[in-house]
């Protein structure tokens, strides 16, 4: 596929059909601002309560959305992976659409990947039960002790930005990164 975009926004789906409109009137807002040619792709992980339907209401009058769809949840990291596969943007950021990321911040992510290959960001306000938030900082401590790595929240996909990176391992079941 010829890479023919500046950016390409990846948003996976799931039963987020109230979020999705206010979502994108933010993203609509910052695009401009991040790059000239984007599009942003709403991967559906088999929503039931009509989160395609309103992408696909939203896409009639605005060619930068796309819609990708499961039928059946298929789980966060195939959701990214079909995103990534389907992406035509030379930088690539993720987001969560439980507007829990605001989409402001893609521009400093944006910024930070000067000289680099990602920039990462994370949640400084989590609104997650406690057990997530707690399941969530024990897994992330136990993954920097044993591997060293400095990131401090491996499942926040709540703004990551990549330059292109094509070769992506496909992901099956609980995987994550």
């Amino acid at each position: 596929m010829t890479i023919d975009l500046a950016l390409s926004v990846i948003l996976p789906v799931h039963n987020e059909a109230e979020n999705i409109p206010p979502l994108w009137e933010e993203l609509a807002e910052v695009l401009p601002g991040l790059a000239d040619s984007t599009e942003v792709i709403f991967v559906d992980d088999g929503s039931t309560d009509g989160s395609a339907d309103v992408v696909r209401r939203l896409a009639r009058n605005e060619p930068r959305i796309r819609l990708l769809r499961f039928e059946a949840n298929a789980g966060l990291s195939a959701a990214f992976y079909a995103g990534f596969q389907a992406a035509r943007g030379r930088i690539i950021a993720t987001m969560d659409s439980d507007l829990q990321s605001d989409p402001r911040d893609l521009q400093v992510l944006i910024t930070r990947l000067e000289g680099a290959d990602a920039a990462v960001g994370w949640r400084l306000i989590r609104h997650d039960s406690w057990v997530k938030r707690a399941s969530s900082w024990v897994g992330n401590g136990v993954r920097r002790a044993v591997t060293g790595d400095p990131v401090r929240d491996s499942a926040c996909c709540g703004g990551n930005v990549w330059e292109r990176c094509r070769r992506t391992p496909a992901c099956t079941g609980s995987f994550r990164r």
